[in-house]
């Protein structure tokens, strides 16, 4: 999901399953902005 005026980024991961949902912040819809945003919700030792 796009903000106003283009400006941030609702970047979402929802679980169809579950119906868990997990939601982070990002400056814009580049890879280089929505990569650390992925990582940032998903840290890797997480079980």
């Amino acid at each position: 999901m796009i903000g106003g005026n283009h400006l941030g980024v609702l970047v979402t991961h929802v679980d169809k399953a579950s119906k868990f949902l997990v939601a982070g912040l990002a400056k814009n819809k580049t890879a280089s902005e929505i990569n650390p945003c992925h990582r940032k919700t998903f840290p890797r030792d997480s079980p």
